[in-house]
């Protein structure tokens, strides 16, 4: 397939979702929401509103798909672990996230928590994998982290913070473990619907979500009083996502983020492939500062976090079109090898360049796997590290 208005729609569509996204936590911060909190939040409302959606397609494909992946009992437990460290591991990210909010500028924020997973993906797949990096992977890494050291000069401004800082790239570091996980699981269950397999590992993060705010003493089980000014003496209550006053904010994370920029995304990486949703997403931490100043909730970046996270952002678009590059020589290499069939009968077969990624199927046939990166899916080869790359903060 090949781009079109269709695919300009989405990206745009995308990168306004996704730009927003950390101003909606940063307003919400200002209605005495704390990080924890809201993620719990979060995670109520994508388990109640992905179950119907996932009851409707496990109906319209004649099945939910788990059976064949849960027939023994240790089959079993390692589905349901994986699927557990993967909610763990998006509960860290998201909290991680929101907290950085809370620490520093939106700019410095988006710019750790949302711009670096490729970067530690990368270095993973080199230092840990072991697999040899093209030269525009180098050049790139070497940008980012040069721009990082640019940007935190604004520091000690009243608005950025090191510390800040430093909390968002532990997001960064959780999502990239995320990605990490959900590949590995997602490969070992690969005939189980998207959405299906959305809701499974959200609900095994929702336990986690409840549990942490209330030891965390953030909140705790009943419902507030209506806010005095637009705050609460004593915080909201876990289940206050259902009240009006918040339905502005959950209205976007559950239907904006969790459909809405979902397929969004579906539809760029099928129709163009994963490398340009790659480059969009490389800019929204730019959309994210430019949305919070329109919003009034966030000052205007100073000028070394401008000089320094555009040097960051043309980083990551570099490490991007390297992975994209070093992912379709390893493919050329092992999809006949794999196969059986040349790359011909392939595309033959509907399969496009640079949007899949093959793997020998259980049943000898080359087969493409969808694999869900936070809410948001891509394409890419089962198993293997690199397929978080193209990742899209899940929120």
């Amino acid at each position: 397939m090949t781009g079109g208005p269709g695919v300009a729609i989405a990206m745009f569509v995308f990168f306004v979702c996704e730009g927003y996204l950390p101003v909606a936590l940063r307003q919400m911060t200002t209605l005495d929401h704390t990080p924890f909190l809201k993620m719990s939040w979060r995670a109520q409302t994508s388990v109640l509103l992905l179950m119907p959606i996932a009851l409707v397609e496990a109906r319209l494909q004649g099945g939910a798909g788990w059976s064949q992946y849960t027939q023994t009992a240790t089959s079993t437990l390692a589905l349901f672990g994986g699927l557990f460290s993967v909610g763990a591991s998006w509960v860290c990210s998201f909290s991680l996230l929101s907290t950085s909010l809370k620490m520093t500028s939106l700019a410095h924020a988006t710019l750790c928590a949302v711009g670096m997973p490729p970067i530690f993906l990368t270095l993973y797949s080199i230092v840990v994998k072991r697999e040899k990096p093209v030269p525009l992977e180098l050049v790139g890494v070497v940008l980012a982290v040069g721009g990082i050291a640019i940007a935190v000069q604004d520091a000690g401004d009243g608005v950025v913070t090191i510390a800040g800082d430093v909390v968002a790239t532990g997001s960064a570091l959780a999502s990239a473990s995320f990605g990490l996980c959900i590949s590995h699981v997602r490969s070992s269950a690969p005939a189980v619907p998207i959405f299906n397999f959305q809701f499974a590992w959200s609900a095994c993060a929702l336990p986690i979500a409840l549990l942490l705010p209330l030891l965390l003493g953030e909140t705790d089980l009943g419902l507030s009083d209506e806010p005095i000014d637009g705050h609460y003496a004593g915080g909201p209550g876990l289940f206050d996502w259902a009240t009006g006053a918040y339905w502005p904010q959950m209205l976007f994370l559950a239907i904006g983020m969790g459909i809405v920029c979902q397929a969004s995304i579906a539809y760029i990486v099928q129709a163009v492939g994963p490398l340009p949703y790659g480059l969009v997403m490389c800019s929204c931490p730019a959309g994210s500062a430019l949305m919070g100043y329109l919003c009034g909730n966030a000052p205007l970046p100073g000028m070394a976090t401008v000089i320094g996270g555009t040097i960051v952002l043309i980083g990551l678009a570099i490490v991007l079109i390297g992975n994209d590059s070093r992912e379709k020589q390893a493919n050329l290499t092992l999809t006949p090898a794999l196969s059986g069939r040349g790359r011909g009968s392939d595309k033959a077969a509907g399969f496009s360049d640079g949007a899949f990624a093959y793997s020998a199927s259980p049943s000898g046939e080359t087969a493409a796997a969808f694999l869900i990166h936070g809410d948001e899916p891509d394409i890419a080869p089962p198993g293997d590290a690199s397929t978080a790359r193209y990742r899209a903060f899940d929120a």
